[in-house]
């Protein structure tokens, strides 16, 4: 199974090449921006639900594009890139979710064996 946060890091280099190269043409597009956008949440490592619905608007914003007929090479790419980034941010939610459940009930059963004592069960002397 490939690491998914490889993957990340993959779809995170395509891009800022991406970025990068249409910096001229594209930097006061809507699309641009919002490319940018997702690129600056990857990069801090935001939660995956942020980096999910910044995907979904790009991906969106950028199927707008494809009907107007406007760089169609270019929107296909953003569209493949944000996809692949939703998809994968999916999956590290995913991954998250689970990860915190198993140790909500690793303590549940920690709990259990210490009788689920809590603040209100100590009488004040």
């Amino acid at each position: 199974m490939v690491n998914l946060h490889v993957e990340l890091e993959n779809e995170y280099k395509l891009l800022k090449q991406l970025l990068y190269k249409s910096k001229n043409q594209h930097r006061r597009t809507l699309i641009y921006k919002k490319m940018k956008e997702l690129f600056k949440k990857i990069k801090k490592r935001e939660s995956m639900c942020v980096i999910k619905n910044v995907a979904r608007g790009l991906y969106v914003l950028s199927s707008s594009n494809i009907v107007m007929g406007h760089f169609v090479g270019f929107t296909y790419v953003i569209m493949g890139i944000s996809a692949k980034v939703y998809c994968i941010a999916d999956e590290l939610e995913i991954d998250e979710i689970k990860e915190k459940r198993t140790n909500k009930s690793d303590s549940d059963e920690m709990g259990n064996l210490f009788g689920n004592t809590g603040k209100d069960d100590f009488e004040l002397l």
